[in-house]
């Protein structure tokens, strides 16, 4: 643990300020693990990777920190992630079971009727759910949220 060297008065020092610089290349391969490079997800995890830090007394950003920041993200994000889950409910019978069957990295069609999983997945496509990764047509779809993705694979 090194000391905080934060100054109300006179702001950031410069060795935290050079800290803060280096938190995302230090945090970047936790955050391409899981995908997280979206706007949103990206700058609440770099908010809550710095407070992870400030919070220890770190002036360097670890990977650590970063493995914290995304549980305590997954926290603060719960009731939006909450509501994304009961808009899959409202959207169709199967979007919710199809949204969770991506985040877990399965195929969405087997064992299901092919015309309901593409309407499905055109809706969820359409709302920004999920989105197409590779070569049109034969890659598979991923959710675009990160911390969706998690939550969604994590439900019972």
């Amino acid at each position: 643990m090194g000391t905080n060297t934060w100054s109300s008065a006179a702001g950031p020092s410069p060795a935290m300020l050079a800290s803060t610089r280096s938190a995302k290349a230090t945090a970047q391969p936790a955050w391409e693990r899981t995908g997280a490079l979206r706007r949103r997800t990206t700058m609440l995890l770099a908010q809550q990777t710095l407070y992870a830090a400030v919070m220890a007394g770190d002036l360097i950003v670890t990977s650590e920190h970063a493995a914290q920041a995304f549980e305590m993200a997954m926290k603060a994000d719960a009731l939006a992630l909450a509501k994304d889950v009961e808009r899959l409910r409202d959207l169709n019978r199967q979007a919710l079971t199809i949204c969770r069957t991506i985040a877990q990295g399965e195929h969405p069609y087997p064992r299901r009727e092919a015309s309901t999983v593409g309407r499905t997945i055109e809706a969820l496509s359409r709302l920004g759910f999920i989105e197409q990764k590779g070569t049109p047509g034969r890659g598979g779809w991923v959710v675009t949220e990160p911390l969706l993705r998690r939550y969604l694979a994590e439900l019972p």
